[in-house]
């Protein structure tokens, strides 16, 4: 009921632009991973995010990999690609895992001091460049031209040497770096379940880690560690 006389109150501009509290707000939508759950560097994904408890949508590609609905998302239609809940896109694995240890350091996947997180990303960049950039093209060539062929014989030769480098590169305890899950168990436990899933069936390499006991004994510690099993197990 209107009283006559009464002031009728009035709000400052201020007043009418200020955000709404949290409570009355619209909720934040959660980040959403583009993924393919065979994709190893998905895998390396999964595992920081399950490391660190955050909340994601686990997508698949509209139309598949490559297509221009998914291209119109993320410009090389590859994945993973995260969407922040801020409507930020962010490719490539190992820059996706920066960006969770940016966002929620704790609990934290790169060690304490400086030297250790420098070798935690020196594994993660070995791992992509001395390790995949040279055992994934062998599946293209194996297909084209048989398991037997000289050039994968030879491309494997490249695989031994980024797994002799990555040897001599890792601790000798449960993690690869420090005493802690970290970026680099991220990166590397996941590129040796693809060696030693796939090498036999399809480069005729069986016991590819017979040459590097460190690594070897490296991957039979960390499937114990609950992130890795629980992303290696959902391929």
């Amino acid at each position: 009921m209107c009283r006559c006389g009464a002031e009728t109150p009035t709000l400052s501009i201020e007043a009418i632009l200020a955000p709404l509290p949290p409570e009355v707000g619209h909720k934040a939508e959660p980040m959403q991973l583009y993924q393919a759950v065979t994709s190893p560097f998905a895998v390396r994904v999964r595992i920081a995010l399950y490391a660190k408890g955050l909340e994601v949508e686990f997508v698949a590609p509209p139309d598949g990999l490559g297509s221009d609905a998914f291209r119109a998302i993320t410009p090389m239609g590859k994945v993973p690609t995260l969407v922040c809940d801020d409507g930020s896109v962010l490719a490539e694995s190992a820059v996706i895992n920066e960006y969770l240890e940016e966002r929620c350091p704790e609990p934290s996947l790169l060690p304490s001091a400086p030297e250790a997180r420098a070798r935690a990303r020196m594994v993660v960049q070995m791992t992509d460049a001395y390790f995949f950039a040279r055992y994934l093209p062998l599946f293209a060539i194996a297909k084209a031209e048989g398991r037997s062929s000289p050039a994968v014989a030879s491309g494997f030769e490249g695989v031994r040497e980024g797994l002799a480098a990555l040897e001599r590169s890792i601790d000798a305890s449960a993690y690869a770096v420090g005493d802690a899950l970290s970026l680099a168990d991220c990166a590397l436990a996941p590129a040796l379940f693809y060696l030693t899933e796939y090498a036999e069936a399809y480069f005729g390499v069986s016991d590819a880690l017979a040459p590097c006991p460190a690594l070897a004994g490296y991957w039979s510690r960390i499937t114990a560690a609950s992130p890795v099993a629980r992303a290696l197990g959902e391929r």
